[in-house]
């Protein structure tokens, strides 16, 4: 019994540094793919386009799209999902 125990507790520990390196790996490449694209298109704010719109905070010295949150969770999700299979 304590021989299968310890072998779960291995197989456990292997499971999950793999799925860490999953997630980890996933989050790298999507924020240097969304960084990418960033300064690929260059797409303005809408505050930029139209001076009438007023921002409550000052804008960013970087480009507006693709939000780099919403990449790197998307990624986590997608690897959290998949390499669970």
């Amino acid at each position: 019994m304590l021989v299968k125990t310890r072998i779960r507790d291995v197989v456990f520990i292997i499971r999950t540094a793999r799925v860490m390196a999953l997630v980890n790996a996933a989050m790298e490449d999507a924020g240097v793919v969304c960084w990418d694209i960033k300064y690929f298109y260059l797409l303005p704010r809408p505050s930029e386009v139209d001076p009438s719109i007023e921002t409550c905070t000052g804008i960013p010295n970087f480009p507006a799209y693709t939000s780099g949150k919403k990449v790197g969770q998307y990624a986590v999700q997608r690897a959290l999902t998949d390499g669970a299979e």
